[in-house]
């Protein structure tokens, strides 16, 4: 339940039996937030509209060493990945991201063949959509995905710069 006090909101969190309280306005921050992770920046460029055609907020980077920056600092409730980012492989991204606490769902696009793929910890990919992937079909992936787990989360998807 979402109650009004003074010039803040509160949010309940159940789990910790802490409240959190968010500055007026920043409400309408609470929607699923992605990663798009690619070194093509026509790619990231036609994911980051798909995305937010589906009402999600999104970032982007090319590098891998950039992405373990932003997920240290935003809670992401999807990274979308190309395992071919650079500086750092999309399997390593995978590994670091099973590590945190409140980790993302992960959906790898890539141009590999299906032999490329088999490494990948299916625990921790949602999906795996090859290169060139359906618009219809990576929307819905996306905004499904997201939403459930910021769903799944409720509140603790703010982001930390507010706790």
């Amino acid at each position: 339940m979402i109650a009004a006090k003074n010039d803040e909101i509160e949010f309940p969190i159940s789990s910790c039996g802490a409240e959190l309280a968010l500055p007026r306005g920043r409400e309408a921050k609470l929607v699923p937030r992605i990663l798009i992770v690619d070194d093509d920046a026509a790619v990231r460029a036609l994911l980051r509209v798909i995305a937010e055609r589906q009402g999600l907020e999104v970032d982007e980077t090319a590098d891998g060493n950039q992405c373990l920056d932003l997920v240290a600092r935003n809670v992401y409730d999807l990274v979308v990945l190309d395992l071919g980012a650079s500086h750092r492989s999309g399997f390593d991204l995978i590994d670091c991201l099973r590590r945190k606490a409140d980790r993302p769902a992960v959906i790898v696009v890539a141009a590999f063949s299906r032999w490329g793929f088999v490494d990948v910890d299916p625990d921790m990919v949602h999906c795996i959509m090859r290169k060139p992937f359906d618009l219809d079909l990576i929307a819905a992936t996306m905004a499904s995905t997201a939403r459930a787990i910021h769903d799944r989360r409720g509140v603790r998807a703010v982001p930390r710069a507010f706790f």
